[in-house]
C-alpha cells in the first residue's frame, strides 16, 4: 500500500538511473477513486508486479463526424475502384477515400478489378480513379496496371499505385505504364487527397504531367517561413520534423519574448504559438505581436497549439488574436489541414482591397 502514497517508491534506497518524485501511483489511486473505483497491485519477488483498478465510465456520446483533410468538392460523388489484396490495407484506403466524398468499389485480385473495369466501360459508367495496393498475391500491381492501359474505354481514368516500399525502378516502371500517382504506405489523408485530385486532373489535361509522388507534391507546394514557438525540447523537435517534410523552414524558439525578437528581426509568414510557454505565455506574446503589427499593416497568421481543450478554450485564443486552434496531442493531418486553411484564408484577405484604398471616380 505505500507505494500508493505520495513520495513514496518502492526502492527509495537505491540510486536509481532516472530520477522520479514518487508521484505517478498516487495521482493514479486519485483520479481512479474519483471515477468511483480502486486500485491495487499484486506483486510477486522476482516474477513481476500487476496493477488493477476499477472505475465507473459512462458510454460516449456519438462520436462528430471527422472533417477531411483537404477540400473535397471536386472529389465529392466520383467513383473509385480501390484494389488491395490485403484486407487491412483495403480497409486503410477505404477509409480515407469516403471521407473525401468518394462513391468506392473494391476488388481483392486483378483479375476481379479487370472484370470490374469491363463491365463499368461498357456499360459508359467509367471510375474516375484506380487506387491499386501493391499486394496483390497473383499477377503484381504492375502487370495489373499494364492490362489496365491496354484496355479501352479507361483513357480519362487516374491510375494511382499504393506500395509498402518505394522500390528502384518503380518510378521508370511507372511513367511506361501511364500510372500518374505512385504513394507508398502509411498514407497521409492530405496527401492521398491531393495526389487524387491532381492524378484526375492530369488524366482531363492534353499535356502529359510527371509522376506525381509524395515528394513532387512537396516540391509543388509553396514553403512558408514558420516560426516554432515551443519550450518543449520533444515538440519543438518533431514540430521541426513535420514542418520541414511539408517543404516548410522551421525559425524554432523557446519563448514569448524570443518569438517577439525574431518577428521583429525575420520575415515569418506564420506563427504556432504553445500557449503554455516560458517568461511570456502564448496569450500576452500573441497580443503583444498584433499591437507590433498596427503599426506595420501586416497580419501574420498564428495558430495556436495547446493542451487546453475545454470548452471555451478555443474562443478566448481567438479572442487574444489567434486565427486557429489545434489541441494536444497535435495530429498531422489535422494540422497540415489547418495551416493550409489559414493561408489560404489570409492570401484572400491580402488579395482584398482596403476600403480606404477604393478611389471614389472623379
Amino acid at each position: 500500500h505505500r507505494i500508493f502514497n505520495r513520495f513514496e517508491q518502492a526502492r527509495g534506497y537505491l540510486v536509481r538511473p532516472h530520477a522520479g518524485a514518487g508521484l505517478g501511483l498516487a495521482i493514479s489511486k486519485q483520479l481512479v477513486e474519483l471515477m468511483g473505483g480502486r486500485i491495487w497491485v499484486e506483486s510477486q519477488l522476482g516474477r513481476g508486479s500487476t496493477f488493477h483498478f476499477t472505475a465507473d465510465f459512462h458510454l460516449a456520446p456519438k462520436e462528430p463526424p471527422v472533417e477531411p483533410a483537404c477540400e473535397v468538392s471536386s472529389l465529392s460523388g466520383l467513383c473509385a475502384l480501390v484494389v488491395a489484396g490485403n484486407p487491412a490495407n483495403r480497409a486503410l484506403l477505404a477509409d480515407k477515400l469516403s471521407r473525401l466524398g468518394m462513391q468506392l468499389h473494391y476488388a481483392q485480385t486483378a483479375e476481379d478489378a479487370l472484370a470490374k473495369l469491363a463491365g463499368e466501360s461498357k456499360t459508359g459508367n467509367c471510375f474516375t480513379a484506380a487506387i491499386l495496393a501493391a499486394d496483390l498475391p497473383e499477377t503484381g500491381v504492375f502487370p495489373l496496371a499494364r492490362e489496365i492501359g491496354q484496355m479501352t474505354g479507361l483513357e480519362t481514368m487516374a491510375l494511382i499505385v499504393v506500395s509498402w516500399a518505394g522500390l528502384r525502378g518503380d518510378a521508370y516502371r511507372c511513367g511506361e505504364l501511364d500510372i500518374d500517382g505512385y504513394l507508398t504506405f502509411p498514407v497521409d489523408e492530405h496527401i492521398l487527397c491531393e495526389t487524387v485530385q491532381k492524378a484526375i486532373a492530369c488524366r482531363r489535361s492534353p499535356e502529359k504531367a510527371a509522376l506525381i509522388t509524395r515528394h513532387s507534391l512537396r516540391e509543388a507546394r509553396k514553403g512558408l517561413r514558420v516560426l516554432l514557438v515551443e519550450d518543449d525540447p520533444v515538440n519543438q523537435q518533431v514540430g521541426s520534423i513535420l514542418l520541414q517534410e511539408w517543404g516548410h523552414t522551421v525559425v524554432p524558439v523557446e519563448s514569448g519574448r524570443e518569438a517577439l525578437k525574431a518577428m521583429a528581426e525575420k520575415e515569418i509568414d506564420l506563427v504556432l504559438m504553445d500557449v503554455q510557454i516560458l517568461e511570456m505565455d502564448g496569450m500576452d506574446a500573441t497580443a503583444a505581436i498584433r499591437r507590433w503589427e498596427a503599426g506595420t499593416g501586416k497580419h501574420v497568421p498564428i495558430i495556436a497549439i495547446t493542451a487546453h481543450a475545454m470548452t471555451g478554450d478555443r474562443d478566448r485564443c481567438l479572442q487574444a488574436g489567434m486565427d486557429a486552434y489545434v489541441p494536444k496531442p497535435v495530429h498531422p493531418e489535422e494540422l497540415l489541414s489547418v495551416i493550409e486553411k489559414v493561408m489560404a484564408e489570409n492570401d484572400q484577405a491580402d488579395a482584398e482591397p482596403a476600403e480606404d484604398a477604393i478611389a471614389e471616380p472623379a
